[in-house]
């Protein structure tokens, strides 16, 4: 039939099925274009040719595909995932940074791609974009550690310290032993004058560190200097 009527969509659409059942992938993306030029919407070819193509290396001509097929998709996670490696590779960086937000827009926990956006915005400089990124992350994620030290960098990136400090509190609520943390609180609320506090930090740190000096020293400063502590968790 395909010799006699070469444009006869059925029965390529049956050719497909067969070159997909016998993994004969060059006869299955040469139908699949056949098929786009009778019917250059159809989703189903769109996303199965830029697959295909993913699949043998050819990024830049799956892109080509899956960019139309997410215009008539814009929710299919898979789809978006393709295309972030896609411009990854291709080193597209701000469309691979597009397409990560998007993913989590759709509502994907993937750790990796939340650590290219952070990656990928602290190279740029970016830092009042990724404080956005991050609160809406954390918002979605509460519990997630990670996420508030991102978010957490970018406020001290962007000089809100008092938000920083609260930040620091609620990681330190989830990660108690952190003394590194711990250090680095007490140290900005002894620059935010707030020494009370600021020593129920060193202290917590010398609990966790007997060793170390710099918080001892810290809180015996204070201490002499007549402050009392304020625990703050």
């Amino acid at each position: 039939m395909l010799k006699r009527r070469p444009r006869h969509l059925n029965a390529l659409v049956l050719m497909a099925q067969v070159a997909e059942k016998t993994g004969n992938k060059p006869l299955l993306k040469d139908t699949y274009r056949k098929i786009l030029k009778l019917q250059p919407k159809n989703a189903t070819v769109l996303y199965n040719l830029g697959a295909l193509e993913y699949e043998d290396g050819r990024v830049q001509a799956a892109s080509g595909y899956l960019e139309k097929y997410v215009a008539m998709r814009p929710k299919d996670k898979p789809a978006h995932a393709l295309l972030l490696d896609i411009y990854k590779q291709r080193n597209k960086i701000d469309k691979a940074l597009k397409e990560a937000e998007r993913l989590i827009e759709l509502g994907t926990r993937d750790q990796d791609i939340y650590a290219f956006i952070f990656k990928t915005l602290k190279a740029k400089g970016d830092f009042k974009r990724l404080e956005s990124v991050m609160e809406a992350a954390v918002r979605r994620d509460p519990g997630n550690t990670q996420l508030r030290k991102y978010l957490l960098f970018a406020y001290l990136q962007n000089q809100k310290e008092s938000l920083a400090m609260a930040e620091m509190e609620k990681i330190l609520k989830l990660e108690p032993k952190n003394a590194e943390l711990w250090m680095h609180l007490a140290r900005l609320k002894e620059k935010n004058k707030k020494y009370g506090e600021a020593m129920a930090a060193y202290k917590k740190v010398i609990e966790l560190e007997p060793d170390n000096d710099q918080a001892a020293d810290a809180y015996l400063k204070l201490r002499l200097q007549g402050f009392e502590e304020k625990r703050t968790q």
